[in-house]
Order: structure tokens, then sequence, then C-alpha cells
């Protein structure tokens, strides 16, 4: 296909040949500079801060569990099988572990390596079609969307997923526009992974935005369409992929992972009887706040957007329908997730290369004519963002520190350029441009991670050191009613999880020092105990109880309730008190 076409109002001008951009020096440039970006952005202290419960310490405490047993079929956690995921993804995390130990940063390096991967294979692809600017500025974009970030930064299978999903999206849509079919094999291969890496949910989504996509630009040549993008050649990749995973996994577990994972999990989740259950419109605020502050940059583009739609039928360059398809992937797929009762923010991470590379072509045409307008209201979002960024860090702050001083330097630093920026690159749309790009990625790169670091330390550090007390003094410890894989991270054995009663008295009547874990909201089921549980000491919300046959002899304290009159000691107390003796 070779055409030159305009859409007034929202152009994207140039000739675009068939067999596709040649990759030349240049493009090997940028590729090069967006890696060093993405790599600034994801991996400086990625493993400074513990795990957080309930959200990486899973994956991590699970890859930590399969590292260490060497039992790879399934997913583990508390050294029993964990049935709600594939095990591509941890075998990812288990394989960082061999490279880098057991760590932090070791679980969460396939998070990021994926979220890099991502911004390089935005840039790469798109670049087969897209000018060089264009696919810059999308592969940009995409490394400064906050939410995207975010996600790199913990150790979830959203962003592996979102990695082989774009891939496979991608291939498919340069196939359709250059029929080349190297594409095509490209694209099934990263779409077996995505179902290896989530299972079936891959395989509805590409097929929900490829047909939804080919339905609005050729309804009358739908089954035809279809038939070109070879869909036997798919169901091979599938099969030889994923199905040998998926029959061990059956045989491995006796049936189990095939009814947990397929029937519950997936199932359950999209008629919403799991968990996570949200109303439809949950995610209209995910994302503008987590494609923030390019959502701002778009207020503007209906016009952009609309003459696509209305052109649909007749795209006359292969650049608008890769734009188009790119629409489409961002608005199926935000309908889609939407649809689904059962919601978190993490879910609808796959859409933003879509939304980064419509982004690019629109903030593309904003440069050609120049308007700077776009750029100073985003400008404007930052500063007020920097202002909310150093409130955070005061709030989350136990005290004066380098990583508080940090973060007010950076927030005053962001406040004075951007308003400086505002009277001087006012009318430069480049440099305007420019300076939002440097805000947003200074603001992002230096605030997420130090912004984890002050989380950990105000919350989850109780936790740890409430584990470190128990080892030391040689307790055995268990968990009443919620599962922390945190604590079975840095308790190194298995933690028995106490639902009921008859749990919790069979736990205490064994011998040795019987320690509970148990948060503040659930301390009335310590009346399932037959005798008083004695105090051990308390980390913030968290209880640490002694309820054994010699909890008296353990130096505990007798339970009045949390009475203002009662002082119990905390963790770290005990912990100094300790050291000093």
């Amino acid at each position: 296909m070779s055409s030159t076409g305009t859409i007034h109002g929202g152009s994207v001008n140039s000739t675009s040949v068939g067999g596709g951009n040649r990759f030349e020096g240049k493009d090997w440039l940028l590729l090069a500079a967006l890696a060093v970006i993405a790599s600034l952005m994801f991996l400086p202290c990625l493993g400074a801060a513990g795990m957080f419960d309930p959200t990486d310490s899973f994956f991590i405490e699970s890859g930590r569990e399969m590292f260490e047993t060497n039992k790879l079929i399934v997913p583990l956690m508390n050294y029993e099988p964990w049935l709600d995921k594939p095990a591509l993804a941890f075998w990812f995390i288990v394989q960082s572990m061999r490279t880098f130990g057991v760590n932090e940063f070791a679980g969460r390096f396939p998070s990021a390596l994926s979220g890099i991967l991502l911004v390089l294979t935005t840039f790469a692809l798109t670049r087969q079609i897209l000018s060089r600017r264009q696919a810059f500025l999308a592969a940009l974009t995409l490394a400064a969307s906050p939410l995207f970030l975010i996600v790199g930064h913990v150790a979830l299978t959203d962003e592996p997923l979102a990695l082989f999903l774009t891939i496979s999206l991608l291939s498919i849509a340069n196939f359709v526009v250059q029929k080349r079919r190297i594409f095509l094999f490209l694209g099934y291969f990263a779409l077996a992974l995505a179902a290896l890496c989530k299972g079936p949910l891959a395989l509805v989504i590409v097929g929900l935005i490829t047909v939804g996509y080919l339905l609005l630009t050729a309804p009358k040549k739908i089954v035809s369409s279809i038939f070109a993008l070879q869909p036997l050649l798919a169901i091979a990749f599938l099969l030889v992929v994923t199905v040998p995973y998926y029959v061990w996994a059956h045989i491995g577990t006796n049936g189990e992972f095939t009814n947990a994972f397929f029937l519950r999990q997936n199932l359950g989740r999209m008629v919403g009887v799991v968990n996570h259950v949200n109303p439809f419109w949950w995610y209209i605020p995910v994302v503008i706040g987590g494609f923030f502050p390019w959502s701002l940059c778009a207020v503007g583009a209906g016009p952009f957007l609309l003459k696509f739609f209305k052109k649909r039928g007749n795209l006359l360059t292969d650049r608008q329908q890769l734009v188009f398809f790119s629409i489409c992937w961002a608005l199926i797929g935000f309908l889609f997730f939407s649809a689904i009762p059962t919601k978190l923010q993490t879910y609808i991470v796959p859409i933003f290369p879509a939304l980064a590379i419509v982004t690019g072509a629109y903030l593309d045409e904003l440069l050609r004519m120049k308007r700077t307008r776009p750029f100073t209201v985003s400008a404007a979002g930052i500063l007020v963002l920097s202002a909310g960024a150093a409130f955070l860090v005061h709030f989350l702050s136990t005290g004066s520190g380098l990583m508080t001083t940090l973060g007010y330097a950076t927030s005053a630093f962001l406040v004075v350029g951007l308003l400086v920026m505002m009277v001087v690159a006012r009318k430069k749309s480049c440099l305007s441009l420019s300076t939002v790009y440097g805000a947003t990625l200074l603001g992002c790169g230096i605030f997420l991670p130090l912004l984890f670091g002050l989380y950990h330390d105000k919350y989850q550090a109780n936790v740890d050191s409430a584990v470190r007390y128990c080892k030391v003094n040689q307790a055995h410890l268990a968990a009443v009613q919620f599962e922390y894989p945190s604590l079975i991270y840095r308790y190194q054995e298995k933690i028995p999880l106490l639902k009921n009663q008859e749990d919790l008295q069979a736990y205490s009547d064994e011998p040795g020092k019987r320690w509970i874990f148990i948060p503040e909201e659930v301390l009335s089921l310590l009346s399932w105990t037959k005798r008083s549980p004695r105090v051990v000491g308390h980390c913030g919300k968290y209880w640490i109880f002694a309820i054994g046959k010699d909890a008296l002899k353990e130096d505990t304290i007798e339970w009045n309730g949390l009475l203002p009159q009662y002082h119990y000691p905390t963790i770290a107390e005990l912990d100094a008190d300790m050291r000093r003796n």
C-alpha cells in the first residue's frame, strides 16, 4: 500500500510505503536513548523498599518458594500450590533470583524489565509504519506514564502481560497494514506467551480488539479479513507453546489447577464472584490519573479522534490505519475491562501502549500546528501535582531525613521550573513539550521510588520488624484470618493460617512458644482462645500475642483490651531493650 492523505483537524500526514519504514541509524540512536531513559525510570532503587502486602509480596514470596523448593509446575504460597495463576511470570522471578539472589530487586526485576522492553517495543513496532517523531513520541509518552511506571516497580503479572499483548497486537496491526507474514509469526508467538502469563483472558482481549477493528473498517469483508489473519496458525502456536504447560499443570495437581484456575479465577472473575468487585466507571479516574499529564493534553483531541471514526472505512495511509487500530485497542480494551465486575487499578495497564501511540500521533500534530496551549495546561497540572507530591512526602515521612529533604527539593525544583517554562516557552511548542516530558520523567523518576520507600517505612516495616523479633526469640508464629506473604518471606518457613476457632485451639495446644500475628481490625477473634491471650508487643496496627501453654513464663503482658490507661510495648521498644541487654 502506498498513498498520501490528510485528515483535517487530526492529520497523520505523509506518504507511507507498504513495505514499512526502513530502520536507519537515527532510529537505532533513538532506540538506545529510549533504553537509557526507560532504565533510569525503572531500575534505580528498585529493591530499596521492602515488599508490600498484599501486592507484590504474593509474587515475590511465591517465586522464592519455587526457587527454594525447585517445584516449578504451579506457583506456591506458604509452601502449598497457589492455583490462581499460570507459572510463566513466576519462572521469570525464579530465574531473576538465580541471577541476583533472593531479594526484592530480583523479585521486581522481571516487571521492570518488561516495562523497559515495552517502551522499546512500542518504538520498534510502530516505527515500521509511523514517522520517526511519531514513534518516538509514542514510546516516550509511555515511559512517562505514572501508572505504567508504578506497575513496573512491583512484582505483578500485569507488566509482562502488557508486554506480550502489545507485541501481539502491534504485530497483527503491522500484518494488516503491510501483509508481511513474519509479523503473524511474531504476533501469535507473543499471544501464546500472554496466555501462559495470564490464561485465556489474553486470547479474548486480542480477539476482541482485532475483530472490532476489522468490523469498524471493513464490515462487509469481515469473514475474509479474519481468514487472512490465518487463525489456524494462531491455534498451532497456542497448541505448541501453551497446551503442554496446562496439561503438565493438570496432571501435576490431579486436576486441581484446571478447576481452580479456569473455572474459579477466569470464569469467576468474569461474573464477579471472586473479589475486587467494583462499578463500571471504576477505570475512568484510574486512566485519567494513571496517564497524567497526557490525559490533560488529550482534552482537546476530540476533533482529531472523530475524524478517524468518520473516515474509518477509507483510511488513506498506513499511518492512519495504525493510529485507528490503536484507538480501537484503547477503546475496546477499556470497555472490556470495565465490563468485567472484578477490577483492580493494575488490570488496565495493557491499554496504555495504545493510549501512548494515539497520544504520540496527536502530539506530533500539535507540534506541526505549533500549538502550545495543551502543553501549558499539562505543565500547570504537573505543577499542582508536584505540590501534592510534597504533601504526600510530608504525610508519609516519620521525621526529617535525606528522603524527606529530597522530596521537598524535587517538588520545589519542579514548581519553579514549570513556572519559568510557562513564561519563557509559552509560544515555543517544541520547548514547551520538551519541558513537560522532562518534568514528568524527573518527577516520576524521583517521587515513585521515594514514596515507595516512605510508605514502606511507615506501614510495612512494622511487619518486617515483628517477624524479626519472633525469630530472635525462637517463637513459632501463625497468622490469624489473613495471609501475609511478607511474613513467610521474612520467616523463611511455613506460617499456619488460623481461619477458625478449631485451628487456633489446635495450634495453641502444641508445645513451644506459640505466638500469633493478628491485625487490629480482627482483635475480637481473640475470643476464640480458651486461655487468656498475653500481649508480646505491637507494631502499628499489628499485634503479637502469646497463646501457648507457657505464655505466662514468656515475659508477656496480660491483655486488657485497647484501653488508654494501658501501655503495651512496641516491637521497636522490645528490640531496643534486647540490644541494650
